[in-house]
């Protein structure tokens, strides 16, 4: 115990500097923790339209480029209607189905309908095996079906099973709302690394799907000596779809490929002008000339803004592309 009096002073001066001194510390070190999390709340910034679209047109065109580079019109009809009937997003039946001018894009709607079943139906069939499980996840905690929702969309496999190509799947529809995309969001952005290395995982169903279907139309079922010339092609489309699936997981408005209703369309024009030029802007890239018979490209569309408000709302970022004869 301090006797005297001025040096018992002097020891609390210095106590109360030292506390002061801490006390600036901590304000400091406070300061910069509230900057931080307020910095680090929502570092989320959305992909842009413009972005998201560019990625859907180069898939678009690389399923075009593998269409064309396996040369339908030289395939025998009897080759290319056993092959791919039944398999497309949409095709109706007319007496000119298997005609040459019909064989690149009915091979394109076949190709896609493939890609939406392995790759790009639903927000985490992308991230391979765990994406399977997140699904499943994410529709226990969302699983409200949504009435409004006419996107068709396949149930993810896991890889676990062998998937009945004949067979459609339709999951239950999630209605978009704030959280349910918010944590679809944040989910898909945490898996992003498991993309890349899941990325032979997510290709082989897609892969061993279409390897299949061009082979059996290139009659070249068995192993071929060399490396068919469209492997490459195949390639470029599977690694397209996979950079449009993980940038569609990831953002917080409702992003989904769709496939318009054929029948509603055909009626709609024949209701109008019987196969005459007319507008038609639900979803459908136009104007339709004649009868349409196919969809061959699925269209895209977005719900709500890129921040996950307005999710009741959505526009149609590129239209499905339907061809008519």
């Amino acid at each position: 115990m301090l006797q005297d009096p001025s040096a018992a002073y002097d020891y609390f001066l210095q106590e109360l500097r030292k506390l002061g001194k801490q006390s600036d510390e901590w304000e400091v070190r406070v300061n910069l923790l509230t900057e931080e999390m307020l910095a680090g709340r929502d570092r989320f910034q959305p992909a842009t339209d413009g972005d998201i679209k560019s990625k859907m047109n180069k898939l678009r065109e690389d399923v075009k480029a593998l269409a064309r580079e396996m040369n339908p019109k030289q395939i025998s009809e009897k080759t290319f209607a056993g092959t791919l009937e039944g398999k497309q997003l949409a095709l109706a039946k007319v007496e000119k189905t298997w005609a040459r001018s019909l064989r690149a894009p009915i091979l394109q709607s076949s190709i896609w309908r493939v890609l939406i079943r392995h790759i790009l139906g639903t927000p985490f069939v992308v991230f391979g095996k765990e994406g399977a499980q997140v699904e499943f996840t994410w529709r226990i905690l969302f699983g409200e079906p949504a009435s409004e929702h006419d996107s068709k969309s396949v149930v993810p496999s896991s890889g676990d099973e062998e998937l009945n190509e004949e067979e459609e799947y339709y999951p239950e529809k999630l209605k978009p709302e704030e959280f349910c995309e918010k944590w679809k969001s944040m989910t898909a952005i945490r898996l992003k690394d498991k993309a890349a290395e899941n990325s032979v995982y997510t290709g082989r169903e897609a892969k061993k799907a279409l390897q299949k279907m061009l082979y059996a139309l290139s009659d070249s079922s068995n192993q071929p000596s060399e490396e068919p010339s469209w492997l490459n092609d195949l390639k470029t489309v599977l690694y397209s779809a996979i950079d449009l699936a993980v940038v569609m997981a990831q953002q917080r408005s409702r992003l989904e490929l769709f496939v318009p209703d054929l029948r509603k369309i055909a009626a709609s024009i024949d209701h109008c002008c019987d196969g005459k030029t007319m507008d038609f802007d639900e979803g459908v890239e136009g104007p339709l000339s004649g009868s349409p018979v196919l969809i061959v490209t699925p269209g895209l569309r977005k719900w709500g803004d890129g921040f996950g408000s307005n999710l009741a709302s959505c526009v149609d970022l590129e239209a499905a592309q339907v061809k008519c004869i």
